[in-house]
């Protein structure tokens, strides 16, 4: 091979570098994407807020005061010493959940129970003699606790963004509450003076739950949620019979009966830390 074979053969080599250099960079393989969020896995955590009633009362009589010709079987007459309240009272709740979420695409589902302490309690009264009857001023005392309650709900969410999911919640709830009654005449009227009624159950009410609900992602397992539930405990009755006056030990007894109606709203704020599955 002579020089000049030697000379043209490595200039067109040096030309051909640049292009050879570009046509690889063009066909160099793209970057991996970056992991999508994966809600998937088992958790626990912890949650507090507020609780909210939303209550009715109605208080009647019964019993030997509906007997046949009994003045206060005349429901114009037993009726003005019937009376129905609603409250909503206040106060907190706290406790903790576990769940699992399994996740497709965007759509994640699962499973939570938790179970939360309660301090919950309201109080009714009510005074006055009747004007049609001579009765005298009486005292009506409704005292209800919801003492604890525990949820076991399906969630479906949606992410709105790989960290920020959205829910809907909904299942059974469970709650224990104690209701006291008690009603009391003063003196000075013919009918009731002196007489007393009283009496409180606990009960342990099995219900429903729907809600809604936002968390997010905090970064490896961590996350941060913002809850709202309606809890609807059903309604129960009681009687209270006659603890103070002639009417005690009476034959049928003397009632008062109490029928309550419990539902409550909760807000709560929580914190889970995911135990399966990759971190988000």
């Amino acid at each position: 091979m002579t020089k000049s074979t030697i000379g043209i053969a490595a200039l067109a080599a040096l030309i051909g570098t640049p292009a050879l250099a570009a046509d690889m960079a063009l066909k160099a393989p793209p970057s991996a994407p970056l992991p999508m969020a994966n809600w998937a896995g088992c958790y626990g955590g912890l949650n507090a807020g507020a609780l909210v009633g939303a209550d009715h009362y109605d208080l009647s009589m019964a019993g030997a005061f509906l007997l046949p010709n009994n003045i206060f079987s005349d429901p114009a007459n037993s009726g003005q010493l019937n009376h129905s309240y609603s409250t909503n009272p206040v106060g907190f709740s706290g406790g903790g959940q576990i769940g699992c979420n399994q996740q497709s695409g965007t759509w994640v589902y699962g499973l939570e129970a938790d179970i939360d302490g309660a301090t919950r309690l309201d109080t009714n009264a009510s005074y006055g003699p009747l004007a049609s009857l001579p009765v005298p001023a009486h005292t009506e005392t409704i005292t209800t606790e919801l003492g604890w309650y525990t949820t076991l709900r399906a969630r479906l969410g949606y992410t709105i963004t790989p960290a920020w999911l959205l829910y809907a919640t909904g299942g059974l709830a469970v709650g224990g509450i104690q209701s006291t009654t008690n009603v009391q005449f003063g003196t000075g009227g013919f009918f009731l003076s002196g007489y007393g009624f009283m009496a409180s159950q606990t009960t342990t009410r099995a219900g429903w739950t729907v809600g809604a609900g936002t968390e997010w992602a905090l970064g490896n397992r961590w996350s941060i949620k913002a809850e709202y539930l309606f809890l609807d405990f059903g309604s129960f009755t009681y009687l209270s019979p006659c603890s103070a006056g002639p009417c005690v030990g009476f034959v049928p007894a003397f009632d008062w009966q109490t029928h309550v109606r419990a539902d409550e709203s909760v807000f709560r704020l929580g914190v889970n830390y995911r135990f399966g599955g990759r971190p988000l």
